[in-house]
């Protein structure tokens, strides 16, 4: 071990031991265990250099002692809500600050990330849009309220997309991925940033820390979903190199992985495929854990990295700490009264002195990380006061309709930009009393709003199911027999709502054809296969992962069907003729 000393601006000095092969993630993770200062907020100076890897590993490899000078640069965090504007709360100031961006004549500007950068100045990636014109890009916005500084243009056909955007964890990139492509620049400049080969980034990203990242991707020699051989690979995104690389053999399971914050480590876990711990440098597995029964809702290393702390969606109401080297557990429970449903994350403070859970309500559990014991619960957090009324309005009309409720404030925004639309139009045609912009509407306007969204939905949903056809890589007749076994299907259960409850007469009217789980497994019984407890579980697992509502559309039966080939569920191979 070697002695690293520590000083602080202030001039006070404190030592940590880390390894003569130490990375700079190792020595700020030592350091985090005693300041209680994240990873991500420190900044080492060695001399009057930022300290690298290769200047760290350089200076522990000639001296016994080294100093280093500890900068920590300002917390935030991004805070959204569906009925108000984007702020950024400051960890040092204990403050709530709200940018202002521009909308311009864009459909939508969503802030996704904000970070204090280097010059002390905060910065905010904001998703912007033109639907009409495909024009999709990520602005950057400097300060309070601030102003536009740059701008990372994004694939239009992303506009339709899921897409992950944001800071990489020091600040020095921007990221943006989807549909298996991911992008990146340098944030201040606006350089594109590629391989060390030169070749464009590509998977998806599972898990980030400071240099480190591990992607989900593909051989790009292999053709189609089932022959294509998948790794999860660990790349130093900063040189654009790869250190590491996994075997995944189950192109259907989609894999989940954790670096610990030096790097040192990574957790792997998915629905079908044990939970493992893997020494990023050899590659070698370090502990597995299967329970075919459980699965795993959220995981964190400890601060020490000697654990893992792991709720699973079976039972949420405890959280097990795991010693990774032999397997050894403790618990901590939440008290009886909790009726936790959904987790947000789980995790100890950087000292290791507190546990805590967070629930995606607001409720935050804590306990003492030595003892296990409770400690004082904090208050779930308020929502914010605003103007909802259009919300409250549309939101039942919609779901009524079968169109999607507003989720989000993108969603909200847009809603209204159509009904602008629809306004215009149905002036055009003749209508009277349309009503001025942010006013209310007659029932003409409403059916020219009703057209557009009709129109926007059937598009996606076209679109989502070219693309399941895509991936499961069935023939036009195999989807055409499955198309009339889900709608024959489907008017069973629409049948079998008419007679039930009012929620399940809600669903079977719904324009959007969906077959809850109940019908899923008597269709699949239909085809000859016998589904024991076993098979069950594992089934409902599956469509637990394709939809957590536990009801399938058409795509997602698609796929249903191509796992079921694939794993040979039940036998269904054996009765297909």
């Amino acid at each position: 071990m070697v002695i690293v000393a520590v000083r602080r601006p202030s001039g006070d000095l404190f030592e940590v031991d880390v390894p003569k092969d130490a990375t700079l993630n190792t020595l700020k993770a030592a350091i985090a265990a005693k300041t209680k200062e994240a990873v991500t907020r420190q900044k080492l100076l060695l001399g009057h250099e930022v300290l690298s890897d290769e200047r760290l590993q350089a200076g522990l490899a000639e001296e016994d002692r080294l100093e280093v000078l500890h900068l920590v640069s300002r917390s935030c965090t991004l805070v959204t809500h569906q009925h108000s504007a984007a702020g950024v709360w400051d960890g040092d100031d204990q403050t709530l600050v709200r940018p202002v961006f521009q909308k311009d004549d864009l459909d939508f500007t969503h802030a996704v990330d904000a970070m204090y950068l280097e010059d002390g100045e905060l910065y905010t990636l904001v998703r912007c849009g033109r639907l009409s014109d495909e024009i999709y890009f990520i602005q950057l916005w400097c300060g309070v309220p601030g102003r536009a500084v740059g701008r990372f243009s994004l694939p239009g056909r992303w506009l339709n997309e899921s897409v992950r955007i944001e800071f990489s964890p020091e600040g020095e990139f921007v990221i943006a991925s989807s549909m298996g492509t991911i992008l990146m620049w340098r944030t201040l400049t606006g350089e594109e940033i590629q391989r060390a080969d030169c070749a464009h980034w590509g998977g998806s990203i599972k898990s980030m820390v400071l240099r480190l990242a591990v992607l989900f991707q593909g051989d790009p020699e292999g053709s189609g979903i089932f022959n294509r051989k998948y790794h999860l690979n660990l790349w130093d995104y900063h040189a654009g190199l790869q250190k590491q690389s996994w075997v995944w053999p189950e192109p259907l399971d989609t894999p989940q992985a954790l670096l610990s914050a030096s790097g040192a480590r990574v957790a792997i876990w998915s629905y079908q495929k044990e939970l493992a711990v893997y020494d990023c440098q050899s590659g070698h597995s370090i502990k597995t854990w299967f329970d075919e029964a459980l699965t795993v809702a959220v995981l964190n290393f400890s601060p020490s990295e000697e654990e893992i702390v792991v709720s699973y969606k079976q039972n949420l109401k405890e959280v097990k700490i795991i010693r990774i080297v032999d397997g050894q557990m403790r618990s901590a429970l939440l008290p009886e009264w909790s009726s936790c449903r959904f987790l947000s994350s789980v995790g100890y403070s950087a000292d290791g002195t507190t546990l805590a859970l967070a629930e995606a309500g607001g409720v935050l559990h804590r306990w003492n990380g030595a003892t296990l014991d409770i400690l004082d619960l904090l208050p779930a957090t308020p929502l914010p006061a605003g103007d909802i009324m259009e919300s409250q309005i549309c939101r039942p009309l919609l779901e009524i309709i079968g169109l999607p409720a507003l989720a989000t404030a993108e969603e909200r925004n847009l809603l209204l930009s159509d009904l602008e639309k629809a306004r215009d139009t149905a002036s055009n045609l003749g209508v009277q009393d349309a009503g001025d912009k942010g006013e209310g509407f007659n029932f003409w306007v409403l059916v020219q709003l009703l057209r557009i969204q009709f129109s926007r939905n059937d598009g996606k949903v076209l679109g989502r199911e070219a693309q399941a056809v895509n991936e499961t890589l069935f023939s036009q007749g195999e989807v055409d027999s499955f198309r009339e076994s889900f709608v024959s299907w489907f008017e069973r259960q629409a049948r079998r709502g008419s007679m039930g409850s009012s929620e399940e007469q809600e669903r079977s009217d719904s324009r959007i054809k969906e077959l809850n789980k109940g019908t899923v497994f008597s269709l699949i019984r239909s085809l000859g296969v016998k589904i024991d407890e076993d098979q069950r579980k594992r089934l409902e697992r599956k469509i637990e992962e394709l939809n957590p509502n536990l009801s399938l559309d058409f795509p997602d039966f698609l796929r249903l069907m191509r796992w079921m080939v694939t794993v040979d569920f039940g036998g269904v191979n054996r009765t297909k003729a």
